[in-house]
């Protein structure tokens, strides 16, 4: 027995000379010098870094799905109202070709073409003048209506024309003379 106590005193003896064991107790932390220590406290501060950078990623990530959802929910609102809108300008083409004749030229009942744009033409000549007529009242109102404008220095303010009667007179009660 005692000899068996020895060769196992002898085996746990050579088992710590060779630094497996050593190796182990260092990796417990046991006999760790400040260099090891150093470098643990080093790489805990990193792996904090780490997990506050994934947690705002994971918070990123969550918002833009968030986002995602809503902007599913709006295409789909979006894309119900478009259908309606299509409906609605269907049912409007409908009404419309209802109501023109199937052939312009012959609910034209006979008339030429000749007759046909002497018409429009016309017609775009009186709205040509009727919309010079409407100009020239509105220069006329504008001009009634308008404020001296704020002159400085030697600044004149423009002077206003008058209007000139049917003849080229100042006024209608003035004389004509030859």
């Amino acid at each position: 027995m005692i000899l068996v106590a020895a060769i196992m005193f002898g085996v746990g003896a050579s088992g710590i000379a060779s630094g497996t064991v050593q190796d182990a107790v260092r990796w417990a932390g046991f006999g760790a010098d400040a260099e090891i220590r150093a470098e643990l406290a080093r790489h805990g501060a990193d792996i904090a870094d780490i997990r506050a950078s994934l947690d705002r990623t994971i918070g990123e990530a969550a918002t833009l799905g968030a986002r995602t959802e809503d902007l599913v929910r709006s295409d789909a609102a979006q894309s119900e109202r478009l259908a309606k809108l299509d409906d609605e300008v269907a049912m409007l083409k409908a009404k419309f070709r209802a109501l023109l004749p199937a052939d312009p030229l012959e609910s034209l009942g006979g008339t030429d073409l000749l007759t046909l744009r002497t018409t429009l033409d016309a017609q775009a000549e009186r709205s040509r003048h009727e919309y010079i007529a409407l100009n020239k009242r509105i220069d006329y109102l504008e001009n009634m209506i308008a404020v001296a404008p704020d002159v400085t220095g030697s600044v004149r303010p423009p002077a206003k024309h008058k209007r000139r009667g049917p003849h080229g007179d100042l006024g209608w009660n003035a004389t004509r003379g030859n």
